[in-house]
């Protein structure tokens, strides 16, 4: 039996970690509140359950890097032992070699094309009035207030001065897919200005809270993003976790 598919299933098994990785650096980037697709992470890295043992350590200190090559290595010996026990399967039912190069490449472009259909949702833009800033509370599920609105491809939010919104359906229709955000002042002459959301030393949008139980008056879940800067986040208030109501 040829060494081939034993040793292109482990250089895969070694690599998709770093893909994996890197692929939610750059969506976390544009949308810092994305939470990942941890089912289909953990298909494609089985060993990343060893992830778990990090509870938010520091990223490069030298713990979190010896699990993170534990667990890139088992991976890496997980994928050459399916790869091995593959190949023999194959030539057994087809009396050839196994095509390991062109089944792991076929099988990545239609996880991209799946990801791009199932996984990635309409973008939403949030429009602000002018210079706000503070807590934005989004209650939904509300069957007294109105539906969110569409434009074009945009699912948009629009946020009254009081930065209390109310909405009759779901915010995310997608099941948890990565979205773009788009953050907007709205000024006095309809022109929009964009406020940096981006995961960086400019980022005046931060991580939104989900308010799930049930409040005491209206009994729905809500949703908090908070505007300002890095300084004015690290002093910000709680979350008001108000029961809103349609006018």
């Amino acid at each position: 039996m040829s060494r081939r598919p034993f040793e292109i299933f482990a250089i895969a098994g070694a690599l998709i970690p770093f893909v994996l990785i890197t692929a939610n650096e750059v969506l976390t980037y544009f949308n810092p509140n994305y939470l990942g697709s941890p089912q289909l992470g953990l298909c494609l890295w089985p060993s990343s359950f060893f992830l778990m043992a990090l509870h938010g350590g520091e990223y490069w200190s030298w713990s979190t890097m010896l699990i993170y090559a534990l667990s890139i290595a088992v991976n890496f010996l997980l994928y050459a032992f399916v790869g091995s026990i593959g190949a023999v399967v194959w030539s057994s039912i087809t009396k050839r070699p196994m095509p390991a190069l062109r089944i792991l490449m076929w099988g990545g472009i239609a996880l991209v094309i799946g990801f791009m259909f199932t996984g990635v949702g309409r973008p939403i833009r949030y429009e602000l009035p002018d210079g706000y800033r503070g807590w934005v509370v989004i209650e939904y599920y509300n069957p007294a207030c109105p539906p969110l609105e569409s434009k074009g491809i945009f699912h948009v939010v629009k946020v009254p001065s009081s930065g209390r919104v109310c909405i009759s359906g779901p915010l995310q229709d997608d099941g948890g897919a990565w979205r773009l955000p788009l953050y907007e002042y709205v000024m006095s002459d309809g022109t929009r200005r964009r406020i940096p959301s981006f995961n960086n030393d400019a980022r005046e949008i931060w991580a939104g809270n989900y308010v799930v139980f049930q409040t005491r008056e209206a009994g729905n879940p809500q949703y908090g993003i908070f505007v300002g800067n890095m300084k004015e986040n690290e002093n910000r208030p709680r979350m008001p976790y108000t029961s809103l109501k349609a006018k």
